[in-house]
């Protein structure tokens, strides 16, 4: 039986088909296209937390980090900071809105942001140009000094502190 190439269904044909996952889309005439202007952040680092860290929700923790982010060298204007509870995040948003040369996941697995890769905490993983690097959650971390230290060497590593 041919197939007639100029078959029109109606949408309500392709609705029934489909169950509804298909949308039409109309384009108004006379109207031109906006353009969306992307704004890319380049920062030395970014961090993902699981939950948020605040000096109001978690002062420990802030104090913690900001001590990390210090003993890298670097500004703290140049974090770029993520919750993955309030922030939907994944690794394809970050290497088109915020490339960093590092991530810092807190509490996040890989998956957790979609990385086709998985790897341990405290392993360096170069994936697409960033280095990600996977560690248990700030609190964890700040009372434990074995922890604590596995964290710093990969720090080092990478930076070459």
């Amino acid at each position: 039986m041919p197939i007639n190439d100029n078959l029109m269904l109606s949408p309500a044909i392709l609705d029934h088909l489909y169950g509804g996952s298909l949308y039409s889309i109309e384009e108004q005439p006379g109207k031109p296209a906006q353009k969306v202007r992307r704004v890319i952040t380049k920062k030395l680092m970014t961090v993902i937390t699981g939950v948020p860290v605040t000096p109001e929700n978690d002062p420990l923790s802030h104090q913690f980090l900001s001590g990390i982010i210090q003993a890298c060298r670097i500004p703290v204007t140049e974090v770029c900071m993520f919750c993955a509870q309030t922030d939907e995040i994944n690794f394809k948003y970050l290497q088109d809105n915020h490339p960093s040369p590092i991530v810092l996941m807190f509490d996040i697995t890989p998956g957790d942001i979609g990385l086709p890769v998985y790897f341990p905490h405290f392993q360096l993983q170069l994936f697409s140009g960033i280095t990600y690097l996977s560690a248990p959650d700030l609190a964890t971390l700040q009372n434990d000094k074995l922890l604590k230290s596995k964290l710093w060497l990969c720090l080092k590593q990478h930076f070459a502190i």
